[in-house]
């Protein structure tokens, strides 16, 4: 997020930070890309209600004194004529501006079998009273030739269901932020989480090319 990329990731609270606000926006295009001095003088304009909803809270949910801005922004609308037509009508969801993203995302993990601690029965509870894993088959990163194998049998698993971020039909940044909100609630993405993956196909119309990019 930020100034940060993926390879930053060091813990469960940076990838949810990354997924919001690194990765959504890039596939996800609600609006025009404008410089950071004119977003955050748009940002001045949005009641606190509006930006909950952007990050995927219901309004229903919302309570705000303010649901409008007083401040002047008439003169910020950022979705420009020539980026709408762009993507066509109805809007297609764009990667990289070039690239048009068929069906979305999905979202998989590989989760690490649960054992019987060693020597529980000699130190009892005294020293230990969580759960116990097998060795996993990562350490670090993993090696190149392991990074497109998946242990299918490990995937899919309570808890750790593969996900599926949809695009297209009416789907923004608002309703993809929903649900990763809802995972990180549950707590989707936990130490059982060996290794996850990110999946999506693209379309470059420009060159009649399929691209498919693995994370």
């Amino acid at each position: 997020a930020g100034h940060k990329g993926i390879y930053d990731v060091n813990s469960f609270a940076d990838f949810w930070s990354w997924m919001n606000l690194g990765f959504v926006p890039l596939l996800w295009t609600d609006s025009w890309a404008s410089g950071e001095h004119r977003v955050s003088a748009i940002q001045k304009c949005s009641s606190h209600y509006q930006m909950l909803h952007d990050f995927g809270w219901d309004k229903i949910l919302l309570r705000s004194s303010s649901n409008s801005s007083s401040s002047q922004c008439t003169d910020f609308d950022i979705m420009t004529e020539p980026a709408t037509g762009f993507q066509g009508n109805p809007p297609t969801p764009m990667y990289l501006w070039f690239n048009a993203l068929v069906g979305g995302v999905r979202m998989r993990q590989e989760q690490t079998p649960q054992k019987a601690c060693p020597n529980s029965e000699t130190y009892g509870s005294n020293l230990y009273t969580g759960v116990c894993l097998n060795i996993p088959d990562y350490w670090l990163a993993p090696e190149p030739p392991m990074n497109l194998a998946t242990d299918e049998a490990k995937t899919n698993k309570e808890g750790g269901e593969t996900i599926f971020l949809l695009s297209g039909g009416g789907v923004t940044q608002g309703t993809t932020r929903k649900v990763l909100r809802e995972l990180e609630n549950r707590g989707w993405f936990s130490p059982l989480a060996s290794k996850v993956e990110l999946f999506f196909t693209a379309y470059n119309p420009h060159m009649n090319m399929i691209l498919a990019t693995h994370i």
